[in-house]
């Protein structure tokens, strides 16, 4: 008798352009190209993502029911002629930088629309001018030493345009198939005003274009968007890697995209560089966030297990001791990780020339389609091995 087949969840992680990685691991997934699957093209029951996770993850889901394979090779063609930048582009399908005057030296700026470069200088000029007028006004209404009243005031953001990616959010994902799917679908976003995780699906019909724009507005690079009535930022301050939320969905076998290096393949930069000890405390925060949910799955594999051995009959009971939250069933997870020597650190998150987003595109599809899952050992750290096995 064949074994009846197991509920199926793709969680994507949070990682800006390291998203491009994930789109390989998919393609390799959904075609039937990975030994993790036995070579069977994934059928996704449930999909979660947070930030860039949370565009791929939507995007997919609203293509889902032409086929994965067509799915995957849709996500690809966007990353590769709408999201890259670089030759014969007018700059990447996320952000530009206001007052860029390397717009003017792009041929493809001028494409449609001959006055684009001189149309976005004189808008960036007036958004300028209205933020150092509303700047200036509060650092004149509030109190305190000028400097730091002046320091208050900064934005980084204010130097990004965000508008290029809600217009592809808007043209490349067909919200009415997302919300039509029979896959469950759970993005994330943080309440900027509480810090907690603010989920959006599809079940409820809370999964808009601002909620996945908002789970990828990085505060200090990217401004808060409303969604659901609230600003948010990126999901991946509270839950970059929504494992737990897939679980609870009801997975059975999950394969997590997680786009961090481990901490300890980190080169340790001597002198010290601020980007390399920010990029750093990322990697270890997202790693330790991610290393508690396998941990936690770890442990109720290993229960089950035991408790099925020795027949004990308060099997309920010991279960809900280990893990108050539950769901108490055996999960079997893949995880896919990029190798450290391809990705750039801090600023590698805003790397989104096409010729490294190809790269990491061919990186995630060779490392799903050619490798074999290894089960780990009940004493290894979950988030360092490939598989764990239920």
């Amino acid at each position: 008798m064949s074994r009846p087949r197991r509920k199926t969840a793709l969680v994507l992680s949070g990682g800006g352009a390291y998203g491009a990685y994930e789109v390989g691991v998919l393609k390799a997934l959904l075609c039937g190209h990975s030994p993790t699957t036995n070579f069977e093209p994934l059928v996704p029951e449930i999909v979660t993502g947070t930030s860039v996770g949370a565009y791929n993850a939507s995007f997919l889901v609203s293509r889902l029911a032409a086929g994965g394979a067509r799915a995957a090779a849709e996500l690809e063609r966007v990353w590769r002629e709408r999201i890259a930048g670089g030759p014969g582009t007018c700059g990447n399908g996320v952000f530009r930088i206001r007052l860029d005057p390397v717009e003017y030296a792009r041929p493809a700026c001028y494409v449609p629309d001959p006055l684009h470069p001189l149309k976005t200088t004189a808008q960036d000029a007036v958004y300028f001018a209205s933020q150092l007028l509303a700047r200036t006004a509060s650092a004149l209404r509030s109190s305190g030493p000028l400097l730091a009243r002046a320091a208050l005031e900064v934005d980084f953001s204010a130097a990004l345009d965000t508008q290029p990616y809600d217009t592809l959010i808007r043209e490349t994902i067909d919200f009415d198939a997302v919300r039509r799917s029979p896959i469950a679908l759970r993005i994330f976003a943080t309440a900027w005003t509480t810090g907690l995780p603010r989920r959006f699906d599809n079940e409820t019909g809370t999964l808009t274009a601002e909620a996945v724009q908002a789970s990828a507005s990085i505060p200090g690079v990217f401004p808060p968007t409303v969604a659901g009535g609230e600003p948010c930022v990126d999901g991946g301050l509270s839950i970059n890697t929504p494992l737990a939320p897939a679980i609870a969905a009801g997975a059975e076998v999950v394969h997590v995209v997680f786009l961090d290096p481990k901490v300890s393949d980190i080169p340790m930069r001597l002198p010290l560089s601020t980007l390399a000890e920010m990029y750093r405390i990322l990697a270890i925060l997202f790693a330790n966030e991610t290393r508690a949910q396998l941990v936690r799955i770890d442990q109720v594999n290993r229960a089950l297990r035991l408790l099925a051995r020795s027949g004990a009959e308060d099997r309920a009971d010991v279960l809900r001791l280990l893990d108050p939250t539950g769901p108490h069933r055996p999960v079997e997870v893949h995880v896919y990780r990029p190798a450290p020597d391809i990705l750039q650190g801090l600023l590698g998150f805003l790397d989104f020339e096409r010729a490294y987003v190809e790269k990491l595109i061919q990186a995630g599809y060779e490392d799903a389609a050619g490798r074999a899952p290894e089960p780990a050992t009940s004493e290894s750290v979950p988030l360092d091995s490939s598989f764990l096995r239920a």
